[in-house]
């Protein structure tokens, strides 16, 4: 059996700092769209494990199934993987967001590790392929860059208008948003940059047609 790693997230009251700076009302009532800049999720000490985790990482053998699932096997992901899916994680996304019963999905589908390469958020779905489950929230972690400078890693999301909001994230960082309309694009100024995508559902199942289209369209 694989010897489990110390614990990879920040301590739990840091974790309810950076979440409690964050009413579930502001977010869910943003004027255009909400997306929040929640701050460090990954311990520092962790950062330079990350980044020699992912050195030398190609976008195009990571964006293939093969290349996935021997990056989710490394223990280092598996435990991040495991970590941002464990209850007091789920509690406090749940919390900020406003979402009852939010749900997991630790197989990552439509998620897993990204390249920046690949700039454009998007949904890539509009229910879960296998369990029809609706997605609501979209969590990206920055594992790595190749520059440290946090202006050279931003993420740039529209407001009202032609202006634009840009977010800078260093490593370890958590960035939250709702998944109604992704619209927004990632950049680095030098080299390349890795995190870990995820989507988090509920179940609506029980709801007629109508009534998903009516709740996504109000979301």
């Amino acid at each position: 059996m694989a010897k489990k790693l110390p614990a990879i997230m920040v301590d739990t009251s840091v974790l309810v700092s950076h979440f409690q700076q964050y009413q579930c009302s502001r977010f869910q009532n943003a004027e255009h769209f909400p997306h929040l800049f929640l701050g460090d999720f990954i311990k520092r000490e962790y950062h330079a494990v990350f980044a020699d985790c992912l050195a030398g990482l190609q976008a195009s053998v990571v964006a293939s199934p093969e290349g996935q699932a021997r990056l989710r096997q490394t223990p280092l992901i598996r435990q991040l993987i495991w970590e941002l899916h464990s209850p007091t994680t789920l509690r406090h996304l749940a919390s900020v967001s406003g979402t009852q019963a939010l749900l997991p999905d630790p197989f990552l589908v439509g998620g897993g590790i990204e390249s920046w390469n690949n700039q454009k958020i998007q949904l890539p779905f509009l229910r879960h392929p296998v369990t029809d489950l609706y997605p609501v929230l979209r969590v990206e972690i920055l594992l790595a860059a190749e520059s440290h400078a946090p202006s050279e890693t931003a993420i740039r999301m529209p407001d009202e208008g032609e202006s634009s909001t840009i977010k800078t994230m260093i490593p370890g960082q958590l960035f939250l948003s709702a998944v109604k309309e992704l619209s927004a694009i990632r950049s680095t100024v030098n080299g390349s940059a890795w995190s870990l995508v995820a989507f988090f559902y509920i179940n609506d199942r029980a709801r007629s047609l109508e009534e998903r289209q009516k709740a996504f369209e109000d979301y």
